[in-house]
């Protein structure tokens, strides 16, 4: 009778905890914002090895690859220290991927949406200092369309006694967002990489770019066909006003933009740089409609 008592406690306990889980789990699904800001809070960024790289590459390989449910990948999971947690959001079934809570060292943080048509990337490497560019991706990820969205845990840069510490994932060669830009350049035939950056205007040194909503480029001196196609669907379907360098802007041109050699040194031409005035990005994250025309310009233009 003891025994039978005692099981049917520990069955009951079971259940609620998974009730409680489940119910957890189902309001906070509502949104990435809360799994993204816990795996961006706290924690100190530090510069992985060459082999840790190697291995974080093989992980967005096998995941780029429609593999994230094999043993090679949680084998690549656990020695990298991350997690994968699926989620589904709009009808979208999708996938993070991100640090541990115990071991949270500014690798990134990755939704994977298996149902993305076309091989389209996001990158918001500059969360926090680009205010409203991490929200903005999240809300894009939401929506769909992109295979792979990607924004950074750590800071751009940090202050240790007086010396600022450059931690800027878009200009830092060796993180996780070069391991990623390899897979990506390696894995898949002719893919687009679009990354969201934000800019003041009064900071701009030209008056096209004080006048600019939006500064499209190809982080190179040529503007290529890739990015070109997704300006012309900015400024067609979107009211904004958009330029694109350096034909209609000589500034944030993205030059020396990590994932823009990647891609160039593998004979890619699809990086493209997206430059987001404050007012832009304002709209962007409290207009929904404004939003989803915003995603069918980076998403949908072939």
């Amino acid at each position: 009778m003891k025994l039978c008592s005692m099981i049917h406690v520990v069955s009951l306990h079971f259940v609620f905890v998974f009730c409680m889980t489940c119910s957890i789990s189902s309001a906070r699904g509502q949104s990435l914002e809360p799994f993204f800001r816990e795996a961006a809070s706290d924690g100190e960024f530090v510069m992985p090895s060459q082999r840790e790289l190697a291995e974080a590459q093989r992980l967005f390989e096998l995941l780029l690859a429609g593999q994230k449910d094999t043993a090679a990948f949680a084998d690549a999971l656990e020695s990298l220290h991350m997690e994968m947690l699926p989620v589904r959001l709009g009808g979208n079934e999708l996938t993070i991927i991100r640090e541990k809570s115990d071991r949270k060292t500014g690798r990134g943080f990755y939704i994977h949406c298996s149902a993305a048509s076309a091989p389209v990337y996001l990158m918001a490497p500059h969360s926090f200092t680009d205010v409203l560019t991490g929200r903005i991706a999240l809300k894009l990820a939401e929506q769909g369309g992109f295979l792979l969205t990607a924004l950074n845990t750590g800071k751009r840069y940090v202050f240790e006694k007086e010396v600022r510490l450059n931690q800027d994932l878009a200009h830092l060669n060796g993180t996780y967002f070069t391991a990623l830009s390899q897979a990506i350049a390696g894995q898949t035939d002719s893919p687009r990489v679009v990354q969201l950056h934000g800019f003041a205007r009064r900071n701009r040194t030209t008056s096209e770019g004080r006048k600019a909503d939006i500064i499209v480029s190809s982080g190179q001196l040529d503007l290529l066909p890739a990015a070109k196609r997704v300006a012309d669907r900015l400024a067609d379907d979107m009211q904004f006003s958009t330029c694109t360098y350096p034909d209609g802007v000589g500034e944030l041109g993205a030059r020396t933009n990590v994932t823009g050699r990647v891609l160039r040194d593998a004979g890619q031409g699809g990086f493209i740089h997206v430059e987001l005035s404050r007012p832009a990005r304002i709209r962007l994250d409290r207009d929904e409609k404004v939003l989803r025309l915003f995603n069918g310009c980076l998403a949908g233009c072939r």
